[in-house]
């Protein structure tokens, strides 16, 4: 591991002060793996970041499940650490469980307009499977953020899978704000429209890809025709 200083206070008794002549600083270093990691994936030791590992104790399976009421939750001692000092980049971990995941939120309070912190929320969420946490992670963004492009994807994926298709709709319209000559865009959101029957707006996004010289153009000439043919435009679908 790097070579540098041990300190065996309480990370309660540190004062940022403390830090300021140190570009790298592992809390709750245990063995020092946090160190041993970094240099194996070539991060080196001048290169700055802080990590740490709040003790788990409060959020495992195991444990009591005190969580936050827990004396040895100690994520407010790290993150007033944090605050005061904002180091480059910070690495952190805790137990894989539902409520290790509940702590996980709380780096929201670093950086509130944070695009890739809520992302990374709901990415964890997603995988574990619990897409109502990754939804309102992402719509939480999106009040922050209504021009952030990516999240407006994945907002509208899984509300669709919800079956929440006017909300769907709603974020891919907020991703068309963003680019609007983006063409799977305008076809995600046409499929949708085709599928709820609202043809007017499903002519509207295929005779934009028309417009737009959609890679697939038999295709979008075929959906086109279903549109309006569903619509009442026979004769438009039959051109």
């Amino acid at each position: 591991i790097a070579p540098g200083d041990v300190d065996e206070r309480e990370i309660r008794d540190v004062h940022p002060n403390d830090l300021l002549n140190y570009s790298q600083c592992h809390f709750f270093a245990g063995i020092g793996i946090w160190s041993h990691a970094l240099r194996s994936a070539g991060w080196s030791d001048d290169r700055p970041v802080w990590t740490g590992s709040c003790p788990c104790q409060p959020f495992s399976v195991a444990g009591k499940g005190g969580g936050t009421s827990d004396e040895r939750h100690l994520w407010p001692a790290f993150h007033h650490l944090i605050r005061e000092l904002r180091p480059v980049t910070v690495f952190g971990e805790q137990v894989a469980s539902k409520d290790g995941l509940a702590w996980l939120d709380l780096g929201v309070e670093l950086n509130p307009k944070s695009v890739r912190t809520y992302l990374a929320m709901a990415q964890i969420n997603n995988r574990k499977g619990d897409k109502a946490a990754a939804i309102d992670t992402l719509q939480k963004l999106m009040v922050y953020s209504e021009t952030s492009y990516k999240p407006a994807i994945q907002l509208a994926s899984l509300l669709e899978e919800r079956g929440d298709r006017s909300g769907a709709r709603k974020s891919l319209e907020s991703a068309l704000y963003v680019r609007p000559l983006d063409l799977e865009v305008h076809e995600k959101l046409g499929e949708l429209m085709l599928r709820e029957k609202q043809y007017p707006e499903a002519i509207r996004e295929y005779e934009t890809l028309v417009a737009l010289n959609a890679p697939d153009r038999a295709g979008t000439f075929y959906r086109l025709a279903e549109a309006n043919f569903g619509g009442g435009k026979t004769q438009d679908a039959r051109r």
